[in-house]
């Protein structure tokens, strides 16, 4: 998981080795990172360069779409979609980039229009079926999202996701044995993720089983204390700067400004342990601050410095919206 550390590598290859900036591999590899990173400008870039030399290519046409969905550029996404859709009229993945910026504009009915292309040119695509069910779950239509959620289910049982829209499905049409099946499954898959718990337990006071509502409310409050915010990144990067330049900071300097606020984290080792190094909104946590190199930082940066040197991504990237500061 350590992206910027591949990032830097990376680029030094591909800067530094001319010949090699047609390679598919080494294009695919710095998209992959960039795109985690979301470092969309760059990766966007990298694919318009890769396009020039590989004109026809259409994995390469869809990266580049793709990051223009993620950096929600959707004018420019949506005409080059309709470009390709000339070219490959049989590519579901044409039409999976259609559905994804339809569902972003809320143009909810062509998003399905184009998902049920999909599925139709390609029926064992699993994602396919749950995301045409889950716009189907957002507009109201529950009983045709079951019956897409059974097919994605059939073909792939694993994702836990799949299992919690089904349960949401069922919730809409009244269904709540059924809904409460389907959200402990999605439980059973993925214990940690507490939306699945609050969703069991509104299930089960629509039900009226209070034993099963509070049995699930003493478990979503012991995670949310487990992960209860420590301290706001606001407060963190306004008393750095007063010690120390934010993104230029020296080694001398840092320690000093991640120290001032040793007596606050107390218990962020076991809170950093037992959330799998996830990384909540608005919260940061210094580990060992006291004694450094610490063995990790994670803020609202989503990334986190290891004892060993380097700076990482944190696995749960979805708030990672700023670069880190420099490491020390």
């Amino acid at each position: 998981n350590n992206y910027i550390k591949a990032k830097e590598i990376l680029e030094n290859y591909y800067k530094n080795n001319p010949e090699e900036q047609k390679n598919p591999i080494l294009i695919d590899s710095l998209g992959k990172i960039y795109k985690q990173l979301k470092s969309y400008k760059n990766a966007r870039e990298l694919f318009e360069k890769a396009l020039e030399n590989y004109p026809d290519s259409v994995f390469y046409t869809l990266e580049l779409i793709n990051t223009l969905i993620d950096d929600k550029q959707y004018d420019k996404a949506l005409e080059l979609t309709k470009e390709l859709e000339k070219t490959t009229p049989k590519c579901p993945s044409t039409y999976n980039s259609f559905a994804r910026i339809y569902y972003r504009l809320k143009n909810y009915q062509g998003a399905i229009d184009n998902l049920k292309i999909l599925v139709e040119l390609e029926k064992n695509n699993a994602e396919g079926y749950y995301f045409l069910g889950l716009v189907q779950n957002d507009t109201c239509q529950a009983q045709e999202a079951v019956e897409n959620f059974k097919i994605a289910l059939t073909l792939n049982p694993m994702p836990a996701k799949y299992y919690a829209q089904m349960a949401r499905a069922y919730e809409t049409l009244g269904s709540l044995e059924d809904a409460m099946l389907y959200i402990k499954e999605a439980i059973e898959i993925a214990p940690d993720e507490i939306n699945y718990k609050k969703q069991a337990k509104n299930i089960a006071q629509k039900m009226n089983d209070k034993d099963k509502a509070d049995f699930y409310n003493s478990q979503i409050v012991r995670m949310e204390e487990r992960v209860k915010p420590h301290y706001d990144i606001r407060q963190y990067k306004n008393a750095l700067s007063k010690e120390a330049s934010y993104n230029k900071q020296t080694e001398k300097q840092a320690h000093q400004a991640y120290s001032h606020f040793h007596k606050a984290h107390v218990h962020l080792r076991r809170s950093w342990q037992q959330r799998k190094n996830k990384c909540p909104e608005s919260t940061f946590f210094l580990c060992h601050i006291s004694n450094p190199p610490f063995d990790c930082l994670c803020s609202y940066t989503s990334s986190y410095y290891s004892a060993s040197g380097s700076w990482s991504a944190c696995p749960d990237s979805a708030y990672c919206q700023e670069t880190p500061p420099a490491a020390p």
